[in-house]
């Protein structure tokens, strides 16, 4: 995880969004900040001890001070990066720039979200590559599965397996379930992705299920993940070069416990290979 399915994507991301790459460690102690709600909270609002939420909240200042830092600079001196791109477009129709804060927190959503998720899902690429290594054969000998290999990975193990509370403004029955009007509802879209009914077989990887994509993993409609399409492909990348460049890939024998983090975010806390070169 830490060598190579974090570093791939915070690289990419900070490079995007125009950050000094030598900045990647201080960035990554910022994104641990960025989703420890997530993580270790508690209740539908993703509450930490108090301490904890005070220590957060400084961290994440800091951040938010370094990216208005960066939105400064940009704005007077543009470069080829999308920090300098918001600084210079206009907003809709009321045809004004955006303002700091706007390009601060676009910035922000863009951190969080081009690093962690991205990570969640190589490391689980990667671990059914090394407990399948009859599949890893099919997909070197016909790289046109790889697409279909990381959408059933994605499907399997999407590494946001539910965020967004809702509340039911009138009584609702959902498959014979009453839902009281102002209760809370935690919509664990993950479980969707496992539905017998739309995926047969559905605990297989399969790599001639029709329409491979047709999953809930970036949501659906108009809040869907924006940054799908830059996951998907660092994903195929990803898992070309691994096949490209390691043989025989395998799980390091007793070293690997396959331990999720707790929360919402379905992420292995580590992953230990061993693996011949090609």
């Amino acid at each position: 995880v830490t060598e190579f399915a974090a570093p791939l994507p915070q690289m990419v991301i900070t490079t995007i969004l125009g950050f000094p790459l030598e900045d990647m460690p201080t960035l990554r102690k910022w994104e641990e900040a960025q989703v420890r709600r997530f993580v270790f909270g508690s209740t539908h609002r993703n509450l930490l001890p108090e301490e904890d939420e005070a220590e957060n909240a400084r961290t994440l200042a800091a951040f938010h001070e370094y990216i208005g830092k960066h939105v400064r600079e940009k704005r007077q001196n543009p470069k080829d990066d999308m920090i300098s791109y918001l600084t210079q477009v206009e907003y809709g129709d009321e045809k004004r720039p955006l303002t700091d804060a706007e390009v601060v927190s676009v910035a922000y959503g863009m951190h969080i979200g081009g690093n962690e998720t991205t990570q969640y899902a190589l490391t689980a690429e990667a671990m059914v590559l090394a407990q399948k290594p009859e599949l890893a054969e099919e997909l070197r000998a016909d790289r046109s599965k790889v697409r279909f290999f990381v959408e059933e990975c994605l499907r399997l193990y999407a590494p946001t397996q539910g965020l967004s509370g809702r509340r039911p403004i009138k009584d609702i029955v959902v498959q014979g379930v009453t839902i009281p009007a102002g209760s809370v509802i935690h919509l664990r879209y993950g479980a969707g992705n496992r539905d017998e009914e739309e995926y047969p077989n559905a605990e297989e990887i399969d790599l001639t299920r029709p329409s491979p994509g047709r999953h809930v993993t970036f949501g659906q409609g108009p809040r869907s993940c924006p940054g799908a399409g830059l996951s998907r492909l660092e994903q195929n990348i990803a898992t070309n070069v691994i096949l490209d460049r390691l043989d025989d890939l395998r799980l390091a024998p007793g070293k690997n416990d396959l331990r999720h983090q707790p929360g919402v975010m379905l992420g292995l806390l580590e992953l230990n290979l061993e693996f011949g070169q090609r």
